[in-house]
């Protein structure tokens, strides 16, 4: 799982996890202590993946 603390400018963080629970619960608590700053960009990155696919 990669982040970013600080905004688009910031740090990258990198963590690794041995099974997709473990990633999730991450997540959970990365999400729930930021103060909504923290943003899901799963779809983004699903409709990325598809336009290239197209192009």
């Amino acid at each position: 799982m990669r982040g970013r603390l600080g905004g688009d400018g910031g740090q990258e963080v990198y963590y690794q996890f041995r099974d997709e629970a473990s990633a999730r619960s991450m997540v959970d608590r990365m999400m729930k202590t930021s103060a909504g700053t923290w943003r899901d960009l799963t779809e983004a990155v699903r409709q990325e993946a598809n336009r290239r696919q197209t192009h």
